[in-house]
C-alpha cells in the first residue's frame, strides 16, 4: 500500500500553493502531463499557508529562502511568470555568486544552475512563498532545489534521496548557503527605483594591532568615493568585520572607487566578479571607539556611589 501511495504521489501531485494578497500569480493554473498544481480557491485559503504568512509577518525578516528538493538549482523571482523582476540585476548577481560556490555530488568543477523557474526547471511556479515575500515585503527571497539533478518518480529518489546522500548534499551547498547568509542584510530599493539598486558584494577580514592581536570594537568604514556614502561595521572579539555593498543607497559599477578605513589606515579598491573581497587590516596605536563607550557612564556611577557612601558616613 505504501509503495502504491508513493507511486500515485509521484505520478499525480496535487499541491495547493501560497497565493498573495498582492495578487502575484493569482489565477494562474498549471496543468502538465502527469502533474497538476492548483493555487487554491483564494489567497491563503489553506491553514498551513496562513501559518507561514503569519509567522513571516510577525518577524522583522531580512531575507527569505525555501530549501527543498530536487533539481540542483537556485530559483530566482519571478516564479509565477517568465517576465524579469524589477531587481533582475541584483538577483542575477546573487544566483551567479551562490552557484559558483556549489558542488555536484562532491565535484567542485560542476555547479547548481540558477535563474527563474522557467529557465532552470522548465515551467513557471505560481503561488510561491518566495514570490510573495519579494512581491509584498520587498525582501530578498529565493528558493533552492537541492540535489540530485534528476530523479526517478517511481522510486522517489529525487524528492527523497537516500540517507547516505544527505552529508554530500549538505556539503555541496554549504558555501553557497553561507554566502546567502552573508548577504541577508541586503536592502532592496522600492521596485520603481530598482534602476539605482546597489548589487551584492561582500568585503570582510580582520583588524589586528602591530603584534597580530585582534582588536575588538574597531570601526571599519567603507567609503564610496563617487557618491560620498559610507557604511561601517564594528569588529568582534576575533577582530572580524564584514560589510555588504548591497546596503548602500546607490548603484555602483566596476569602475567605482572605494576606500576601506580603520583609524589612520586606508585601502583603496574596486569590485571584481568574485562577489567577495578579503582585506586584512593592521592598525597601530588604535583605540577602538567601542572601548570608550562604557568608560564614562561606569565612571560616573562609581563616583556617585562613592559620594553617597561618603555622605552616609559623614
Amino acid at each position: 500500500m505504501e509503495n502504491l501511495r508513493s507511486w500515485i504521489n509521484g505520478m499525480l501531485r496535487v499541491k495547493v500553493l501560497i497565493q498573495k494578497e498582492t495578487g502575484i500569480g493569482t489565477g494562474v493554473k498549471e496543468i502538465r502531463i502527469l502533474f497538476l498544481q492548483h493555487h487554491g480557491p483564494a489567497p491563503f485559503s489553506e491553514s498551513m499557508t496562513q501559518a507561514e504568512r503569519d509567522l513571516i509577518l510577525s518577524k522583522d525578516i531580512d531575507s527569505f529562502v525555501v530549501i527543498h528538493s530536487f533539481s540542483a538549482a537556485i530559483l530566482l523571482p519571478w516564479f509565477y511568470t517568465s517576465a524579469p523582476p524589477p531587481h533582475q540585476s541584483f538577483y542575477e548577481h546573487l544566483g551567479k555568486n551562490m552557484a559558483r560556490l556549489t558542488k555536484l555530488n562532491g565535484d567542485p568543477s560542476n555547479h547548481f544552475s540558477y535563474g527563474q523557474p522557467y529557465e532552470v526547471i522548465g515551467y513557471n511556479a505560481s503561488g510561491s512563498s518566495s514570490d510573495w515575500v519579494y512581491g509584498k515585503l520587498n525582501k530578498m527571497a529565493i528558493a533552492v532545489e537541492m540535489e540530485p539533478i534528476y530523479g526517478n518518480f517511481y522510486t522517489q529518489d529525487g524528492f527523497h534521496p537516500s540517507p547516505s546522500k544527505i552529508k554530500t548534499c549538505c556539503d555541496d551547498f554549504y558555501e553557497a548557503m553561507l554566502y546567502f547568509l552573508e548577504t541577508s542584510d541586503s536592502i532592496l530599493k522600492p521596485k520603481n527605483q530598482s534602476y539605482d539598486q546597489s548589487t551584492l558584494y561582500i568585503v570582510w577580514g580582520h583588524v589586528s594591532d602591530e603584534m597580530g592581536n585582534p582588536i575588538l570594537g574597531a570601526k571599519v568604514e567603507l567609503y564610496n568615493n563617487d557618491t560620498g556614502e559610507r557604511i561601517y561595521a564594528y569588529t568582534d572579539e576575533n577582530g572580524f568585520y564584514m560589510l555588504n555593498l548591497a546596503t548602500m543607497n546607490h548603484r555602483y559599477n566596476s569602475s567605482t572607487k572605494f576606500t576601506l578605513l580603520v583609524g589612520d589606515v586606508s585601502i583603496d579598491f574596486q569590485v571584481d566578479d568574485n562577489g567577495r573581497k578579503h582585506v586584512e587590516l593592521t592598525a597601530s596605536n588604535y583605540i577602538p571607539e567601542l572601548s570608550l563607550v562604557p568608560v564614562f557612564p561606569v565612571g560616573i556611577i562609581i563616583l556617585v556611589a562613592i559620594a553617597n557612601i561618603y555622605k552616609r558616613r559623614n
